[in-house]
């Protein structure tokens, strides 16, 4: 028999074969989170990540390895945005709270981070995440709304004032728990809230004590859900 050329020719689709096609879905984001600490933050973004089912979230702790310093912070960000890259978003966690030397490092690792974003538009994307005086002034927000200021007294730090206050919620309340920060994940849609009129309210008023970023990373792990 002979072949006339027509025999394999793919038949056209009917508009019914069409509808079924499902479109491309987009590739799944894929975010790095630094933080200062290597348990209070990494466990309480872990556990959020895990109540959204937000897939693509690496959290790494600098202080078990490098140190807490914010220079050291944002050195292991771009290790890892150069080797385990790429990454849609790398966000790197501080605290405002500490000697002055400290604070005069986390003006120049965040004046380093505005120079990456300005020059590697594009390619990376990396936000400086300050709280002010710690990151237990979101953990606080989980519980209440406050913008009275946390100062050092009597022997204790800022962030020893906050710990007091959010142990008036949760007296068990210690840095490290892993269990504390899976409930606390819950209510963090009410912190978002929170975070963000009380950010409105510091930059009002010129003062920064109390205030935090935190939300911009808890809202980007939610808008990830699976």
């Amino acid at each position: 028999m002979r072949n006339n050329g027509h025999l394999f020719l793919r038949r056209p689709k009917q508009q019914k074969e069409l509808s079924r096609v499902s479109p491309s879905r987009e590739p799944l984001s894929r975010i790095l989170i630094v933080c200062e600490g290597s348990k209070t933050e990494p466990n309480y973004f872990n556990a959020l990540a895990k109540l959204h089912r937000a897939r693509n979230v690496k959290v790494k702790g600098s202080g078990d390895v490098f140190g807490t310093d914010p220079c050291n912070v944002l050195s292991l960000a771009l290790e890892y945005a150069k080797h385990d890259g790429p990454y849609d978003h790398i966000y790197c966690v501080f605290d405002r709270e500490g000697t002055e030397e400290r604070k005069k490092n986390l003006e120049t690792a965040c004046s380093k981070i505005d120079g990456i974003g300005r020059r590697k538009r594009g390619t990376i994307k990396i936000t400086a995440i300050k709280s002010n005086p710690c990151f237990e002034y979101w953990v606080l927000l989980h519980f209440e709304f406050t913008t009275k200021p946390f100062v050092a007294e009597k022997g204790r730090s800022c962030c020893d004032a906050l710990v007091s206050k959010i142990k008036e919620h949760i007296p068990e309340y210690n840095k490290g728990k892993i269990d504390l920060m899976s409930q606390l994940v819950n209510n963090a849609e009410v912190a978002i809230q929170r975070s963000e009129e009380s950010l409105s309210l510091s930059r009002g008023d010129g003062s920064e004590n109390p205030s935090t970023y935190v939300h911009l990373v808890a809202k980007k792990i939610m808008s990830m859900a699976g």
